[in-house]
């Protein structure tokens, strides 16, 4: 009895110290224009969206600003802003993606 509690105790403590470590994300929403042809601009938010245990969360960032969230190590982040291009077949304007991965040793996610 007294070796499966211990067998029991050891593999909760194992599994709850599995967890990685929480990492606060600084997101910078910093895209310039491209002021040379063809002529790009774009949106001034940018929509953050990450998953942490099954559990989705969207976050914004202004042009020129920046927020702090905290997530676990190895969480995927995807920026999704506007984009518009003018050039010779006229203008139109599309998504664009960035993607990170949250890591303790590059906390910084600067969509430029």
């Amino acid at each position: 009895m007294r070796l499966l509690f211990a067998v029991l105790l050891t593999s909760i403590l194992l599994i709850v110290g599995c967890r990685a470590p929480d990492v606060v994300v600084t997101i910078k929403y910093e895209k310039k224009p491209v002021n040379a042809f063809p002529y790009i601009y774009y949106g001034e938010t940018a929509i953050i969206y990450y998953t942490i245990s099954g559990k989705n969360f969207e976050k914004k960032v202004n042009m020129n600003g920046s927020i702090q969230i905290t997530v676990p190590e190895k969480t995927q982040i995807r920026a999704t802003f506007d984009k518009f291009v003018s050039d010779a077949n006229g203008s139109r304007s599309t998504l664009d993606d960035a993607y990170y991965t949250a890591k303790s040793n590059n906390p910084n996610f600067i969509i430029k």
